[in-house]
């Protein structure tokens, strides 16, 4: 009985040893086989955008005006841009909502049709193959019909 215990024994180190080697093995071929990319430059954007306070506000207009800035450190900016204003009557407006296109760095652009007394939400907008950006939020209130 003696020898059959010796035997089994012998069978669970045989096994635990395969098991370690066949870790030590990955292990040396996961540290051999990927190494970092010498060289390599990291991609680096950075949407810069800026909405600025809505100027001459009537009772249906208001003239909008700040900046969209793209830095971009390492690439290419990304193509295909669409960049402006996006406006409506509750925070946090998004290109969902309305939205007047401009093709500048420093943009303006006026706003016509608008409701008298109404609070608007304004914020620039840049979006493009990364992703949506939205400047900082701006609102400004109509005035009353035939008041300027």
């Amino acid at each position: 009985m003696a020898k059959n215990r010796f035997c089994s024994n012998i069978k669970a180190k045989k096994k635990l040893l395969k098991s370690f080697t066949l870790l030590i093995i990955a292990l040396l071929f996961t540290v051999f086989c990927c190494t970092t990319d010498e060289g390599a430059t990291l991609c680096v954007v950075e949407h810069n955008l800026e909405t600025n306070a809505a100027e001459n506000v009537t009772a249906s207009s208001a003239r909008l005006s700040g900046s969209i800035g793209i830095v971009s450190e390492n690439c290419e900016i990304p193509l295909g841009a669409q960049r402006g204003f996006v406006y409506a009557t509750s925070s946090m407006p998004n290109i969902d909502d309305n939205l007047i296109s401009v093709n500048a760095g420093d943009i303006s652009a006026s706003l016509n049709g608008l409701n008298p007394e109404t609070t608007y939400y304004v914020r620039t907008f840049i979006a493009n193959s990364i992703g949506k950006y939205y400047g900082n939020e701006i609102n400004f209130t109509t005035t009353a019909t035939g008041t300027n």
